[in-house]
């Protein structure tokens, strides 16, 4: 199951898309596609069928001949109480994975920009798209409010490889969840203290 907070992230990943394809071609004239991975489910955003970005970079080399991929996941969440009440604070901690492949390769990424795009350029793109909605992210499932979002642990591998590029990063979002209050006891679920349905007349 998809967590809310990796469709939030995948969602604002589109304004990185148009971006890079409007502002870069390939060596046959085409737009540079960044494609969308849902690594919660090891599923194409972007249409259908799966994907799956565990292992090696250079074990997908014939699916990077077709663009830049981004693959996003929930990686933690973690919640601790704000004094006796029935609030907590929540922090969600989602990976992004970005991979290329040099145009040697018949891959996207062009350090001139000339037949694909400069590495640096997608890596900023996709950060850029996800940094412009940094405070109060509309990312949380239902009682959870984010007031910001940061990112953390970037490690940019591309000078590993000569012809295969790699970065990953975390998006840390911080915010609020408010819990339910128990029913007090011998209370019904439903009802209040003096035995009257909380939800009106239902007859």
């Amino acid at each position: 199951m998809t967590a809310p907070e990796t469709t939030w992230v995948l969602d604002q990943l589109a304004s990185a898309q148009s971006n890079i394809a409007a502002g870069y071609s390939d060596s046959n004239g085409n737009p540079v596609e960044l494609i969308r991975v849902d690594r919660d489910e090891s599923q194409l955003y972007d249409g259908s069928g799966s994907f799956d970005m565990s292992g090696s970079v250079r074990s997908r080399s014939g699916d990077l001949k077709d663009g830049v991929f981004v693959g996003v996941t929930h990686a933690d969440t973690t919640s601790e109480p704000i004094g006796t009440e029935y609030d907590h604070r929540r922090e969600t901690i989602v990976g992004v994975r970005i991979e290329g492949m040099h145009t040697s390769e018949w891959g996207k990424i062009d350090p001139a920009g000339e037949s694909g795009i400069p590495w640096a350029d997608a890596v900023r793109a996709v950060r850029r798209a996800i940094t412009n909605r940094r405070t109060f992210p509309d990312a949380g499932a239902r009682h959870v409010s984010y007031t910001d979002l940061t990112l953390a642990n970037e490690v940019d591998d591309a000078a590993s490889h000569s012809d295969y590029y790699l970065a990953t990063f975390d998006v840390v979002f911080n915010g609020y969840e408010t819990l339910p209050i128990p029913d007090a006891p011998g209370i019904g679920f439903g009802t209040t203290s003096a035995g009257q349905s909380r939800f009106g007349d239902i007859s």
